[in-house]
């Protein structure tokens, strides 16, 4: 019987510890791609959710929108959004409101929002960013705004707002 050379030995250890730090590496970056992974608002499923690209096409099919912007990830929202989707399922608004996730979307958004959709009367207004807030839109034009400032947004100006867009 031959005798197995301790060079055997060493290199199935190797081997192994190998083996072990590449599925520790694999691991660590499938758990970095999961946490940073797209979080939709769950706090607001019973709106329509639409993404940065695919606005264009929504405005054009839907003559008048009402455009809810938020940043999932803002946890300081979860209050307002909880109190905002009763109101919606209250008042039946969910098939006249869409949302974007301000978390989901490009630098350039703010500056592409005010370069294509908006009239003449707001391109002077500065668009606050990375805060909640409502936009109509009418046939594929910004023609009012919830908040032209940073301000916290509050459930008792969205319903007087909404109020107001929906009567018109």
């Amino acid at each position: 019987m031959e005798q197995v050379k301790w060079k055997n030995y060493v290199l199935v250890v190797l081997l192994f510890i190998v083996t072990v730090i590449i599925v520790l590496f694999v691991k660590k970056v499938y758990e970095d791609r999961e946490s940073t992974k797209v979080v939709t608002n769950e706090r607001l499923d019973v709106l329509y959710e639409i993404k940065e690209d695919d606005l264009k096409s929504y405005v054009i099919e839907n003559r008048k929108i009402i455009l809810y912007t938020s940043n999932s990830l803002d946890m300081s929202l979860q209050e307002f959004e909880e109190s905002f989707r009763s109101y919606i399922v209250k008042n039946e608004l969910s098939k006249d409101i869409v949302y974007l996730n301000l978390n989901q979307v490009s630098s350039r958004f703010y500056d592409n929002l005010k370069e294509k959709y908006t009239v003449n009367e707001l391109k002077q207004v500065v668009f606050p960013q990375n805060q909640a807030n409502i936009y109509v839109l009418e046939n594929g034009k910004i023609i009012d705004i919830l908040y032209r400032s940073n301000t916290t947004i509050s459930l008792e100006e969205v319903s007087s707002f909404l109020n107001k867009v929906i009567q018109e």
